[in-house]
């Protein structure tokens, strides 16, 4: 009976439930039908956009953000009308921090931002995104780092408000804002005031809708790096008990509604994790698949299965995997889930602003990979991308061809886990500034570059096996010049696999670009002055300067002296270091993040991120022509010494010869792109014989050959006159062509002596 009556005396007086503090508007979660959230006090229906999920609050049912879409609005013809008092109460939890300024609650009149493009040197260009306050309204949210802002245009001035703390990620957390026309404006967090400004006077609303999660339009991201364009992005995490006051709420207030509530504030958050499966050991070949990252990112994307391709070894826990979340850029996987890439191809300017490669293609629209070979010998992934910058522009149109730039990748992946990637660069200016390989290792969120890289991070080799290695502790390496005849890279990740990469010992012919031409001679100072010049002239001025310098490096192509270099060129990554966040450079604008951006300084472990040791390394051309330009470079995971990877180096840079012992075969050489003898049978009735000359200068070690032509029969192997089973040792796959099938034959062995090799044709078929 008591409680009836307590129930009636609160229906008809719901300010003693209340108090005085009773909301305008308060979207509990508790209703969400049809992509819509109800107001529970004035029973308004609101649209609620994107992708979304339901998750457990403080108090019921709460939304979660997927950091892109996610928004509620209130058309503005509902929306509430504020005075000379208000307030604004949240719940919010973090997954991640969003990529700059975003609201939690705003009705403002942002304007939109003005682009500025600016020259920075002359490889590249950088737009930056130029932002004014809004001209009435207010803005209630949260910064890149988690701080809380208070925004409200008062005494025709948009006044500012940051918090003194941060809110931790992965917890529930209660903010509030308070404004006062006489007192002022506050900020609390958990009940606590946490930043004041005692501005007084009379606030200027703006006729808009109400935008919760999110801002009104397009906003640039904070701490970027070269170009800043504006982006679409929302909160990120959990958001529940949105409110907003027509009154001036006291601090003591929010100080009950937290501790009535703070021990039922577990999020059950934990980072997002880059993918583990599928994973190894299994049988050796690629797979297509659908690697799953994150719920709501997954769901964001227009995309069926077979999305994915990941390379697995039968004895070996490495994967190496092209994944979309990556926008296909391949990494090589250490058995404890360290990313490594060796990048792609990238170029500056020429219609392009900042880099130009695929590292900008968020959506994968000009970056692609198929399966061309699998089978128990190798792997041959074909990986085909456009060298685009961030708004999807191409770098270097040809006028004549209407073509951009664009780069064929093939990887010859084999069972040891060792790689050959063969890169070819089409486009109309190949000796114009190119990149064609940066060592880059990705951290979890939860993880700063130091917990997958050695402060010791880099060794450096040459085929003689003498090594050095550098340190980052008191700063990058100014220069990679130790020791000499340097041609391996050995990146020291806090793995037991570290990853490897070899190119081609010796000299070569350092072709430069139509610019170094230009300025070939002239002092620092003059270099300068010319430079400057450049940059200000017309497109269509540049050109015709660069014309003669283009047709003398037709010249230099065909041998000068002067343009010889001794070894290969490797650079340590020495910029974009900010070392209160890394001793290395640390970068989240990619992988997985969405926004359009070409670098974005890494402040916090929230999101997955990326760091370089090396970039820029210059190397020995396989073809160079007028429009192509050919280079390749052995890669991996690897357990070797310096000893070991030197002798691996010689085995490729310096192959054993194969001789031919049998009739009816031809011997076509030794393919130094894809680690391959190939031979071609000419009378299918022959068996072959065949040695590999190894030695000391040149060792054998886990060849492939190739025989094309070999027809269907059933066969069987000697190797040095003792018959060998097919398995982990030795592994036969059939490649079907429209010209007939070829057999490809991969040997396990380390030899230094020549080695015997009999393939004999048995009855049947296989």
């Amino acid at each position: 009976m008591q409680s009836t009556i307590l129930m009636i005396f609160l229906l008809v007086n719901p300010g003693f439930f209340f108090g005085n503090d009773k909301p305008v508007c308060h979207w509990d979660f508790e209703n969400i039908q049809d992509e819509n959230v109800v107001d529970v006090i004035e029973n308004i229906t609101d649209e609620l956009q994107g992708l979304y999920k339901i998750v457990e609050g403080p108090e019921g049912k709460a939304i979660q953000f997927d950091g892109y879409t996610t928004k509620i609005i209130r058309k503005k013809e509902k929306a509430p009308i504020l005075k000379d008092k208000f307030s604004f109460e949240a719940w919010v939890a973090f997954q991640a921090y969003p990529f700059g300024r975003c609201a939690i609650i705003n009705q403002c009149d942002q304007i939109p931002v003005r682009k500025q493009e600016v020259d920075k040197d002359f490889f590249s260009q950088s737009e930056m995104a130029e932002e004014f306050d809004p001209k009435s309204g207010y803005f209630f949210g949260v910064d890149a780092k988690g701080y809380v802002l208070f925004q409200v245009f008062v005494n025709n001035k948009w006044e500012k408000l940051k918090s003194s703390k941060k809110i931790e990620l992965h917890k529930w957390t209660h903010i509030a804002g308070v404004f006062h026309k006489k007192r002022g404006m506050a900020i609390y967090i958990n009940g606590q005031e946490v930043g004041i400004n005692e501005v007084e006077g009379e606030v200027v609303f703006a006729k808009k809708d109400i935008i919760i999660g999110t801002n009104m339009l397009a906003t640039p991201p904070q701490y970027p790096i070269r170009i800043n364009l504006p982006a679409k992005y929302s909160f990120d995490g959990f958001i529940d008990e949105v409110k907003i006051y027509d009154k001036a709420i006291k601090g003591k207030t929010f100080a009950r509604i937290y501790e009535e509530d703070k021990d039922s504030l577990n999020t059950g958050m934990t980072f997002r994790k880059l993918p583990v499966k599928p994973s190894g050991p299994a049988e050796f070949g690629a797979y297509y698949c659908k690697m799953e990252f994150d719920e709501l990112w997954d769901k964001r994307r227009r995309e069926e299965e077979h999305t994915d391709i990941v390379v697995l070894f039968d004895n070996k826990p490495w994967r190496y995997v092209f994944w979309r979340g990556t926008n296909y850029i391949p990494h090589w996987v250490t058995e404890n889930n360290i990313w490594y890439n060796n990048e792609f191809v990238k170029t500056w300017g020429n219609g392009a602003l900042g880099c130009a490669g695929p590292m900008s293609d968020k959506q994968s629209r000009m970056s692609q990979v198929r399966i061309i070979e699998n089978n128990n010998a190798r792997v041959v992934i074909h990986w085909r991308y456009a060298l685009i910058d961030a708004r999807y522009i191409f770098s270097r149109m040809d006028d004549v061809t209407g073509w951009g730039d664009w780069v064929d990748e093939y990887h010859y992946i084999y069972p040891d886990g060792i790689g050959i990637r063969k890169i070819i660069l089409h486009t109309s200016q190949p000796t114009e500034p190119h990149e064609f390989q940066e060592s880059i290792v990705l951290m979890q969120p939860g993880q700063r570059p130091e917990d997958n890289i050695q402060t010791k991070a880099l060794t450096m080799i040459n085929q003689k096996g003498e090594f050095y290695t550098y340190d980052w502790s008191k700063g990058a390496p100014a220069n990679i010049d130790k020791p000499a005849g340097r041609n391996i890279e050995l990146i020291n990740t806090k793995s037991q696999a570290k990853p490897f990469l070899i190119v081609a010992d010796g000299p070569f012919k350092d072709c430069p670009n139509p610019k170094e031409i230009l300025i070939d001679g002239l002092s620092n100072d003059e270099k300068s002055k010319f430079l400057k010049k450049f940059n200000n002239m017309s497109n269509e001025e540049q050109e015709e300067l660069l014309i003669p310098a283009r047709k003398r490096i037709a010249e230099i192509l065909k041998g000068e002296k002067k343009w010889i270099a001794d070894e290969a060129r490797f650079y340590a990554v020495n910029s974009e270091i900010k070392h209160e966040n890394s001793i290395f450079p640390w970068w989240n604008h990619w992988p997985v993040a969405q926004i359009p951006s070409d670098g974005r300084w890494a402040t916090e472990f929230d999101r997955v991120s990326h760091s370089s040791i090396t970039t820029g390394l210059w190397w020995k051309d396989l073809e160079l022509t007028e429009n192509k330009r050919v280079r390749a470079m052995m890669m991996g995971l690897t357990e070797k010494n310096s000893e070991e990877l030197a002798k691996l180096s010689k085995s490729w840079n310096n192959p054993p010869k194969l001789k031919i012992i049998s009739k009816g075969y031809k011997n076509n050489g030794y393919e130094y792109a894809e680690k391959a003898y190939k031979i071609e049978c000419k009378d299918q009735n022959e068996p072959l014989t065949f040695k590999i000359i190894a030695n000391k200068n040149s060792p054998g070690i886990n060849p492939l050959i190739i025989i094309k032509n070999w027809g269907k029969p059933k066969y069987s192997i000697k190797i040095n006159d003792w018959n060998i089973d097919e398995g982990r040792e030795v592994r036969l796959g059939i490649r079907r062509t429209l010209e007939g099938n070829d057999l490809l034959l991969w040997l396990k062995m380390d030899k230094e002596i020549p080695v015997k090799v009999q393939i004999l044709r048995e009855k049947g078929l296989y």
